[in-house]
């Protein structure tokens, strides 16, 4: 997670310039999913890891949403990180 956190924050400190005014920002959604807890297949992360990413983009820009390790479903559960403006 902390290495998810540090990737978002580098890529939201970037400026891109583009040619206009206004400089370029970038916001990451990512979702998480862990071996064992969320799967035991490569197909199965994968699905997880989605569903995560899915909830992600729903909550806002610069999230980090994880996986509910109790239910394995995402929805009003598991951990989220994301700037309080954006959640």
């Amino acid at each position: 997670i902390a290495a998810c956190m540090r990737m978002s924050e580098r890529l939201a400190a970037l400026e891109i310039d583009v040619g206009s005014s206004e400089p370029l920002r970038v916001t990451t959604s990512i979702g998480v999913a862990l071996y064992p807890e969320h799967g035991d297949s490569p197909q199965d992360l994968f699905s997880a890891a989605d569903e995560a990413l899915y909830q992600a983009k729903h909550r806002g820009r610069n999230c980090i949403v994880v996986q509910d390790e109790s239910t394995g479903t995402v929805p009003g559960a598991g951990m989220t990180f994301c700037p309080a403006a954006a959640c």
